[in-house]
C-alpha cells in the first residue's frame, strides 16, 4: 500500500510542478523563468524539483513531448481511404486534436525561442505521414523519395498553418479546419493521385 501512496504523491507533485510552470509560461519567456519561481508556485522545494527534472528545459521538453504524444493519432494516415475528402480530413483531424490542447500549446509556442515544440511536432507528423503512406501503398515498387517529399510538403504546410492559427488568430477550430481544407485542396488531390498509383 505504501508504494501506491508514494506513486500518487509523485504524480501529484509532477502535476503541481507542471501546472506552476505552465502558469509562469503564460506570463514570461522560458529564459526568464527560474526554478525557484516554479517551486514557489508549485509549493515544493528545489530538491523535489530536481528529483524529477534535470532543469527547466527538460520540464519544457517533457510537456512538449506529452502534447505531441496526445496528437499522435491525428497524424496517422494509415487508416485513411484514398479520396480527396479523406485527405482533406487529415488536416481537419489535426486541427481538432490540437484544439484539445490549444491553450497549452499556445503558451508553449509563445515563448519557445528554440523552436523545440515546432520541430518535434514536425518530425512526429512527417514520420506518421510517411509510415502511413507506405502502408497504404503496400510493398509495390513505390517511389519513397516522392512519398517523402510529399509528406514533408504536406506536413510543413499543415504545421505552419496550425502554428499561425494558434498564435495569431481567433478562428474557431471549425473555421480553421474549413480554411485549411480550402488551402490544402491542391496538395490533397496530388497526395491522392500519388498514393492512388500504388493502391
Amino acid at each position: 500500500m505504501k508504494t501506491g501512496k508514494e506513486d500518487l504523491r509523485v504524480i501529484k507533485t509532477k502535476q503541481n510542478i507542471r501546472s506552476a510552470f505552465m502558469e509562469l509560461m503564460k506570463k514570461q519567456p522560458l529564459e526568464k523563468i527560474r526554478v525557484n519561481d516554479i517551486c514557489d508556485k508549485a509549493l515544493c522545494s528545489r530538491n523535489t524539483f530536481y528529483q524529477h527534472y534535470i532543469d527547466k528545459y527538460e520540464l519544457f521538453e517533457q510537456i512538449c513531448l506529452e502534447c505531441i504524444a496526445e496528437l499522435d493519432t491525428a497524424f496517422s494516415v494509415e487508416n485513411m481511404d484514398i479520396t480527396v475528402n479523406n485527405t482533406l480530413g487529415y488536416g481537419r483531424d489535426i486541427i481538432f486534436a490540437v484544439e484539445t490542447k490549444k491553450e497549452e500549446m499556445k503558451n508553449l509556442l509563445l515563448y519557445d525561442d528554440r523552436g523545440y515544440l515546432r520541430n518535434q511536432l514536425y518530425t512526429a507528423a512527417v514520420q506518421k505521414c510517411f509510415e502511413g503512406s507506405l502502408l497504404l501503398a503496400g510493398n509495390n515498387n513505390i517511389d519513397k523519395t516522392e512519398i517523402a517529399l510529399n509528406c514533408h510538403y504536406l506536413v510543413s504546410g499543415i504545421i505552419g498553418f496550425v502554428m499561425y492559427w494558434l498564435q495569431f488568430t481567433d478562428l474557431s477550430a471549425d473555421e480553421a479546419a474549413t480554411l485549411l481544407a480550402k488551402v490544402n485542396s491542391p496538395v490533397a488531390e496530388y497526395s491522392m493521385s500519388l498514393l492512388g498509383d500504388y493502391v
